[in-house]
């Protein structure tokens, strides 16, 4: 009986033994958990980032500087940012420069710093959230778009705004030849219309015709029609006041010459999309009024021939002018900043 009573008080000793072991290693899990929560608490603590003014930069009020320091930190929570005042890993330096009713925001980072300018002080909350926005997720540049979203989009982004340009009306006159045949020249004239950015225009113009009566023989004659035009130009230095530049397109048009088939005299027609391509020189490209001298070949896509019912032969007819142009037209140009 003694022997088995203490087989029975040796498995209660061991029962509680146990219980108090596992109570032990429950309380060690749970001390080290709150442990590593507070050494975590104390790593994001460290990690925290600072918004400091660059007072000697800024030169806003007292009380607006401020309020745009706080605007700052909001829009860094606003992005899962921790923002302290102390124990700053990360330090963005923010200042703000206003002129006249604009505001020019300027921050830096690790990341490299921005500027961006809004058209009022009401506008620096949004302005300072692209920056931020822009700086936390690395973008670089100063593209219109970097940190944009739908909340941030200021009074000056939501205007539509377009490269400036120039419209010009202008008439040309000068001299041409028709070629293929007995070579013709006479008279060039034409009407159009220009639409020019610094370096990129476009032309569409009509009635470019040459008239030519004035032949190497007795029988020279030709004329040579572009009854509508459209070209490009291309302008070598394009913010001078004057600059060469190219003008390549196609148009529609009709030509005609006179030329000698086995004797006599025959007048070669045809009509069809033509080539063109010329080279000139633009003056006063800073005012409204414009002149500018170009030379140009156009290339028929097609030739000119006899009435078959008559003679089956054709020529191919290229026609050559130097001209003469005056323009007067508008600039499109307004007082509108783009940042």
């Amino acid at each position: 009986m003694h022997c088995i009573l203490s087989i029975e008080s040796a498995k209660a000793l061991n029962l509680v033994s146990n219980y108090f072991t596992a109570e032990f290693r429950m309380k060690s899990l749970i001390s080290s958990g709150v442990v590593s929560l507070v050494l975590l608490a104390s790593a994001s603590a460290s990690a925290a980032v600072c918004v400091q003014v660059d007072e000697a930069r800024d030169n806003l009020d007292p009380a607006e500087r401020t309020a745009v320091k706080t605007m700052v930190e909001e829009s860094l929570r606003g992005q899962n940012q921790s923002v302290s005042d102390a124990n700053c890993d990360t330090t963005y330096k923010i200042y703000s420069l206003r002129l006249g009713n604009s505001v020019t925001a300027n921050i830096s980072g690790p990341n490299g710093s921005k500027s961006q300018k809004a058209s009022s002080i009401e506008e620096l909350p949004e302005t300072y959230d692209q920056l931020t926005r822009s700086l936390l997720n690395g973008e670089t540049g100063s593209t219109t778009t970097a940190g944009v979203n739908r909340h941030n989009v200021t009074k000056q982004q939501a205007v539509q705004r377009r490269i400036v340009a120039d419209n010009l009306w202008f008439l040309r006159l000068g001299y041409g030849a028709v070629a293929g045949g007995d070579i013709a020249s006479g008279p060039a004239f034409g009407l159009g219309y220009r639409y020019e950015l610094d370096q990129l225009g476009i032309e569409i113009s009509t009635l470019n015709i040459v008239a030519a009566t004035d032949g190497s023989s007795d029988d020279g004659l030709g004329v040579s029609a572009s009854w509508i035009r459209l070209g490009g130009l291309y302008f070598f230095n394009p913010v001078a006041n004057h600059s060469a530049y190219l003008n390549v397109g196609l148009s529609w048009g009709t030509s005609a010459s006179r030329s000698q088939y086995q004797g006599e005299s025959y007048i070669y027609s045809g009509s069809g999309i033509q080539g063109e391509i010329g080279g000139g020189y633009e003056f006063l490209r800073a005012s409204t009024i414009r002149m500018f001298v170009e030379a140009n070949a156009v290339l028929p896509f097609y030739t000119s021939s006899i009435d078959w019912s008559i003679v089956d032969d054709s020529i191919y007819t290229p026609t050559f002018t130097i001209s003469l142009g005056v323009g007067y037209g508008s600039s499109n140009r307004s007082a509108v900043e783009i940042y």
